[in-house]
Parts: structure tokens; sequence; C-alpha cells
């Protein structure tokens, strides 16, 4: 489970490369930016997380939800 897009993905090694599965893409990690999840967590969880996240990462944008 995955409460916010950007923390979205899987890696996994496929021979000599890495094999990434990014739902929602990976322009929102690049760009430091939060989103929620709406279909796998609630409002409470998501705020939670992102309140706990902003403390490690003061540059993270973080969306409302």
């Amino acid at each position: 489970m995955f409460p916010t897009r950007a923390t979205s993905i899987g890696v996994r090694p496929k021979g000599e490369v890495l094999e990434i599965y990014a739902p929602f893409g990976l322009e929102d990690l690049w760009a430091l930016k939060v989103g929620p999840n709406k279909v796998l967590v609630s409002q409470a969880v998501h705020e939670q997380k992102i309140k706990r996240w902003q403390g490690l990462w003061p540059k993270l944008e973080c969306q409302a939800w």
C-alpha cells in the first residue's frame, strides 16, 4: 500500500538492468512533490505522513487532500 503517488514505485533487477514500475510516473518524485493516493489511503493517513515527511525534507511540496 502506497500512501502517495510519489512513493508508488517498485524496482527490481532484470538481468543487468533495473526494471522500474511507477504507475503514476516519476515526475512527482523528481520534483519533490507529494500528492495523495486517494484510492488506497484515508485523508488522516495522508496528513499524518506528510507532517512527518515535511519535518525530514523541508523542501518537499505537499499537496492537500
